[in-house]
Order: C-alpha cells, then sequence, then structure tokens
C-alpha cells in the first residue's frame, strides 16, 4: 500500500473512531447514581467513584484546560479508539496476518464495538472508563506478547486505576507463559500483579472514603442465571456480543493458526466466570475488554480459510509459542 493510501486509510479510521465516540456517548444513557456530574463530584456510588484514570482525565479536560463537557468526553473516547485502532494494527503485525486483511480487519473493528456499545437501546450505558480500558487490554496483551515486562507492568498499572476488571491481563499473563516459566516464577509474577491490583484498589478507597453503593463486587450470579433462563432477549443478546465473531472463535479454536492465539483465548473462560458472578452480563459493554482478544483470532482465521495465511504456523517469537 502506497503512502498516500496509507494516510487516507488512516484518515478514514481517525474519522471513523470520531463518529463511534460521538455515538458512544451521544447514544448512551449515564446511570443515576454514576453520572459524569457526580464522578466528577468525587459523590458516585461505589464501585463508579473507584474508576479514577479516566475520570481524572476528563476533569484535567474540562478543569484547567477549560474544554467544553461534551468536548472532553469526545476527545477521551476518540484518542481511546485511535489507540485501540493502532494497538490492533501491531497486533496483526506481529501474528503476520496479510497486511490486506489487516488492513480490512483493522476497520471493521467497529462492529463489534457497535454490537456491545450502541445497537441495543435499552442497554445504552454510557461511562467514561470503557473504551480507555479496551485500549488497555490492546497494550497488555502485545506487551506480554513482545515479551516487554516494563511496558506490560505499566500498563497494568493505569488499567487497574482505571477499572478493576484489570485481573484479566493476569489470566493472559499466566495463559502465555505457562508452562513455559517454572512455576516459582510464575507463582510469584502472579502473586506481585495481584498484590498490586489490591493495593491500588484499598488505596483508591481510602482515599475517596466510604460511598454508598455494592463496593468492589457484588454478588449477580443467581440474578445472571435468572436473566439467561426467563428473558430470552438477553441470551440473544450476548449471543450477538462481538458481531458473533465469538462463535467460529469457539468452534475452531484448534485450527486457529498461532499457538499464543490459542493460549490468550485460555484467559477468557476464567474472565467470564468472574463476571458471570459479580457482573451484569446483559450489559455487554461489560465484556468490552474481550475485543481484541476475540477479533485478533477470527481475522487469523478469516486469512486460513482465505489461504493467505497458512494454518499452523507460528512465530519462534511467541512465549506461548511451539
Amino acid at each position: 500500500m502506497s503512502r498516500v493510501w496509507t494516510a487516507f486509510y488512516w484518515l478514514v479510521l481517525t474519522l471513523l473512531a470520531l463518529r463511534f465516540a460521538d455515538l458512544h456517548h451521544g447514544a448512551g444513557l449515564e446511570y443515576p447514581p454514576a453520572t459524569l456530574d457526580l464522578l466528577l463530584a468525587g459523590k458516585a456510588a461505589s464501585p463508579f467513584q473507584y474508576r479514577v484514570l479516566s475520570v481524572g482525565a476528563l476533569a484535567l479536560l474540562i478543569g484547567p484546560l477549560g474544554l467544553p463537557r461534551e468536548a472532553a468526553i469526545l476527545l477521551l473516547d476518540w484518542l481511546a479508539l485511535l489507540a485501540l485502532l493502532v494497538l490492533l494494527d501491531r497486533l496483526f503485525r506481529h501474528f503476520e496476518l496479510d497486511r490486506r486483511l489487516a488492513r480490512l480487519a483493522v476497520a471493521l473493528v467497529f462492529l463489534p464495538l457497535l454490537s456491545l456499545f450502541v445497537a441495543l437501546e435499552y442497554l445504552r450505558f454510557w461511562y467514561p472508563w470503557d473504551l480507555v480500558q479496551i485500549a488497555f487490554t490492546a497494550a497488555a496483551w502485545l506487551a506480554l506478547l513482545q515479551r516487554r515486562p516494563w511496558l506490560y507492568a505499566a500498563v497494568f498499572l493505569l488499567a487497574t486505576v482505571n477499572r478493576e476488571t484489570s485481573f484479566l491481563f493476569a489470566f493472559l499473563f499466566l495463559a502465555l507463559y505457562w508452562p513455559r516459566w517454572p512455576l516459582w516464577r510464575l507463582g510469584l509474577a502472579i502473586a506481585l500483579q495481584a498484590a498490586a491490583w489490591l493495593a491500588i484498589k484499598l488505596a483508591i478507597q481510602a482515599a475517596v472514603g466510604p460511598l454508598p453503593g455494592e463496593g468492589l463486587a457484588a454478588f449477580k450470579l443467581l440474578d445472571n442465571l435468572l436473566s439467561l433462563v426467563h428473558q430470552p432477549v438477553d441470551s440473544l443478546v450476548l449471543l450477538a456480543a462481538f458481531g458473533g465473531a465469538w462463535l467460529p472463535v469457539l468452534i475452531f479454536w484448534r485450527r486457529i493458526p498461532r499457538a499464543a492465539l490459542r493460549r490468550s483465548l485460555l484467559a477468557a473462560p476464567p474472565f467470564l466466570a468472574v463476571l458471570l458472578v459479580v457482573a451484569n452480563l446483559y450489559e455487554v459493554r461489560v465484556l468490552g475488554e474481550l475485543v481484541p482478544l476475540v477479533w485478533v483470532p477470527a481475522a487469523l482465521l478469516a486469512a486460513a480459510w482465505l489461504g493467505l495465511d497458512p494454518p499452523g504456523r507460528d512465530r519462534l517469537g511467541d512465549p506461548a509459542a511451539g
């Protein structure tokens, strides 16, 4: 692809990201106990008030920098989306996906995002941290694949300040580095991440103070199970998540042509198990962190089916290759 077409391609993606950022907030609802005004005032319910990174960024944009409220919201979501697009492109480069298909796959990532954040009118809740956390997930995954521990640690810490669902990264770490690392080393790395996660959450709670609400986690297992049984629409919503791309990834998991991809997907079941217990699964936006983990292997499967990527070929540099 020539430089002119490359520049045009990224210009189009930039405009699409801007449009999606506008849709994300414009079509969304603010949850009454956690509106942006309450979050900025430090008076939102828990656990929402404990997710401070994106809220702090908005406070900086609106306060000292003087941006209008809507412009600050749009800028934050837009920057998160641009970061996600760049990181997806880097992930596809890492897995040596055919560049034509990689460009198309990066552009089409708005489809799973639409299915999670915009498509369903009665589930359009907007929070400032959602898109930012997806970008953090892609960054953490890429850092693990490239064996850049200090970069991974920095992303993990920032993502934990942003939202507590950064525990997904520890599952990714475990999936990629076991059994290639000695058990003691792997256990120590996971223990350090768990300690850092807990320390950050306790420090934020201490700084913010006690708040009404459900705390860091609430028991939602029974509500989720009853919802799936008695509300067929909720089941259909979950089936349509990621634009349905999760289904071929699940069915053809063994045919995904990279060992590191197959192993990375092993982080999804424990993450979903935790969400089943502590989150409202019918709010499909809570699945957002899994967008990179679903979309990248889906694109690799498509490449294998189209004959653009020989199945079974693994990069030797991947921590889970071989």
